[in-house]
């Protein structure tokens, strides 16, 4: 579950302004919005486990996804 940490950065470091209960060591993805800073865990194995699926065609969507008039006519990126 994601835990969400207040940390000041200063010289290229994030120092946490309190303790947190990960183990030393333990790699994390920071999501930097505006002045708060979400740690999410990193997930170990991911990337292998995707492109199983990937090669099983496992990864594709469980239902039926239909264009609307509106994407095909007003949608911009």
């Amino acid at each position: 579950m994601p835990q969400i940490f207040r940390a000041t950065y200063r010289n290229g470091t994030f120092i946490l302004n309190n303790p947190c209960d990960l183990t030393e060591g333990t790699e994390v993805e920071l999501l930097i919005q505006s002045s708060y800073i979400t740690t999410v865990p990193r997930r170990i194995g991911w990337d292998e486990k995707l492109a199983i699926m990937a090669q099983k065609k496992d990864d594709q969507l469980l239902d039926d996804v239909s264009t609307t008039n509106w994407e095909i006519e007003e949608w911009q990126w």
